[in-house]
């Protein structure tokens, strides 16, 4: 999730292929999301509920 974000950056932004990175970074935040919920990992749910909420704002 972090390099696909630093890559995201580093390629611009607002360009297509740094929204593609931020995209793909936010996929990442759900399957840590998914595999937390399956660990009954409760505590560090809301954190990435934050972190998703904050990758959708990069993305649009």
């Amino acid at each position: 999730m972090v390099l696909n974000l630093a890559e995201g950056w580093g390629r611009g932004r607002h360009t297509a292929a740094g929204k593609n990175h931020f995209r793909i970074a936010k996929g990442s935040a759900a399957e840590v999301f998914t595999a937390m919920v399956l660990m009954k990992r409760t505590d560090l749910q809301s954190d990435l509920r934050r972190i998703g909420s904050m990758l959708h704002g990069l993305h649009r």
